[in-house]
């Protein structure tokens, strides 16, 4: 499996669609003026940590918010329920045969909407085309018997 921050994103969109199948849902996009509910998911932040192994670890933060329709009577009611669903169906994040699982999760209301916000991790493998030290006799290297070269 190779993964990608395309197929994460898209993977996030399905979740939601699936879930609020009558809103909309956008990636990266600057939200515009819409009568109509949407989510637009956003990333936030990328740290990437090396592991032994020729492994690493990627922690990707994202921010999902969530714009209420503007003619509800009913949206600050509304964003509170949206959110508590939200963490209900974000805890994984299915992708390919495998579910990841978020960290961080939370929301807060800012300017009217809502910014549910996690991180996913994930450790990947990398090839690592360092060559071997074949045996020790081969190796001329950089010590000699005083510990310095």
């Amino acid at each position: 499996m190779t993964f990608t921050l395309d197929k994460l994103i898209e993977s996030i969109a399905e979740v939601l669609k699936e879930h609020f199948p009558n809103t909309q849902v956008s990636v990266n996009q600057d939200q515009q003026e819409s009568e109509a509910s949407e989510f637009c998911i956003f990333y936030t932040d990328v740290e990437i940590e090396s592991r032994i192994g020729s492994r690493l670890m990627k922690k990707i933060g994202f921010d999902v918010v969530y714009k209420a329709e503007e003619n509800s009577g009913n949206t600050f009611d509304l964003r509170p329920s949206v959110a508590d669903k939200l963490d209900f169906i974000l805890e994984f994040i299915p992708y390919e045969a495998a579910k990841l699982r978020t960290y961080n999760r939370s929301f807060k209301i800012v300017n009217g909407e809502l910014h549910y916000e996690f991180t996913v991790k994930v450790t990947m493998s990398y090839q690592n085309d360092t060559p071997m030290i074949e045996s020790l006799e081969s190796y001329r290297g950089g010590v000699n018997q005083n510990g310095f070269k």
